[in-house]
């Protein structure tokens, strides 16, 4: 079933897509883009963390402090130079 879909979506393509193009891309290679990114999509549950907000809180602290005693500028700071 998933291979009439993409044949579908590959003849649906081919139809607006240019010469150039349509001349390069075969139907396999076509498979093999829907696979890769299918696998990418589908490779889990996201891992990712939750928001942290201390590293923001934290940088603005330093921010504050670098500004504040006048080590240097905002522009300084927000660039990360001393």
């Amino acid at each position: 079933r998933q291979d009439t879909e993409w044949k579908r979506l590959y003849d649906s393509i081919m139809k607006g897509a240019t010469t150039q193009i349509s001349s390069k891309m075969t139907f396999d290679e076509f498979v093999w883009g829907c696979e890769c990114a299918r696998s990418r999509v589908f490779s889990g549950a996201f891992t990712g963390s939750a928001f942290n907000p201390l590293p923001y809180a934290f940088t603005l602290f330093l921010v504050t402090v670098y500004v504040g005693l006048n080590i240097g500028t905002l522009e300084q700071a927000a660039n990360g130079a001393g």
